[in-house]
């Protein structure tokens, strides 16, 4: 693959894919936990790339404000080619380039978090900075289905 060149890609589609607010399990004078996970899939065929992002305000393990939203991005074709390993059958994905996905999927579900709670109590629940570049540590690899 070639290092260094500029792989262009474009966000095709939003998903909210969990969304709720457990009113009864918050507690005001509780310490907040926000706990997050990223997951990862992608359409060979259509070239996409599926970043998950959820996080989840917590107190003693009980989650009161949870969100989880997908974005999928479209990689151009001759990218793609270079993600392809052919002796193993595997898709490689640059974990810097993860990395940048999911600081964009990280955005998203930030302001999407923002607007289901606007003018209510849980508005001032934000999801927090996170270093994405600390937590996708390696490239993403996928086995592809030998046709």
């Amino acid at each position: 693959m070639a290092k260094n060149t500029p792989i262009q890609f474009a966000l095709r589609k939003i998903t909210t894919e969990q969304f709720a607010i457990i009113e009864d399990k918050f507690d005001d004078a509780l310490k907040i936990n926000c706990p997050f996970s990223f997951s990862f899939k992608i359409n060979d065929k259509a070239r996409i790339i599926a970043v998950s992002f959820k996080a989840s305000f917590e107190q003693n393990a009980n989650p009161f404000l949870i969100c989880k939203v997908s974005c999928d991005f479209s990689v151009t074709a001759d990218k793609w080619k270079e993600f392809y390993t052919e002796d193993t059958a595997k898709i490689v994905i640059p974990k810097l380039f993860m990395a940048h996905l999911g600081m964009i999927t990280v955005g998203t579900t930030r302001g999407i978090l923002h607007a289901k709670t606007e003018n209510t109590n849980f508005n001032r629940f934000i999801v927090p900075l996170v270093n994405v570049v600390n937590t996708i540590k390696e490239d993403v690899v996928f086995d592809i289905p030998l046709s």
